[in-house]
């Protein structure tokens, strides 16, 4: 049987002689639980804590019946669910509205202002543009035809980059 090397065996270490049970090894020893440290509202603050409103003054909801369902929220601010809005609320909500109107028609007129600028550069690219004009427009956006003459277009982007004419 091959000998692995020291520490690789799983098995190396349990001997079938109960001749050092006496001793107890560090690794099993027990370990000994940590005791918790007290930690009080001074060192807290110190760290960035601060109190919210406590728990203890929620009042106790034993009287009320509880219902799991869903809800429009109405029931809360004790109005009920069937009652009428106030003027001031038709007026919140209306004054909500129209500026709500007001921002769709601007988002409407910047979209067709932005499709008409768009239609505008499609025209102008697609006018009778000499082969001259084109390959220009071409080269200064980086779609250099590649296929025509490479060694021309490789000397004249070197003259570009080092400056040398």
């Amino acid at each position: 049987m091959a000998r692995l090397p020291k520490g690789m065996d799983p098995l190396a270490d349990i001997s079938d002689s109960d001749e050092d049970d006496s001793e107890v090894d560090e690794a099993t020893k027990p370990i000994e639980p940590k005791k918790a440290k007290q930690v009080d509202f001074e060192t807290l603050s110190h760290f960035g804590y601060r109190s919210g409103p406590s728990v203890l003054l929620v009042p106790d909801s034993a009287g009320a019946e509880q219902t799991y369902n869903w809800s429009n929220g109405r029931e809360a601010r004790g109005g009920g669910g069937d009652a009428e809005e106030t003027a001031e609320e038709r007026d919140r909500t209306r004054h909500a509205m129209e500026s709500t109107d007001q921002m769709v028609e601007q988002a409407v007129k910047s979209k067709e202002q932005n499709r008409q600028l768009a239609e505008e550069e499609y025209r102008q690219r697609k006018e009778k543009l000499s082969f001259n004009q084109r390959e220009k427009r071409k080269r200064d956006a980086g779609q250099a035809s590649k296929g025509k003459n490479f060694v021309e277009e490789e000397k004249r982007i070197l003259r570009q980059s080092s400056g040398f004419d």
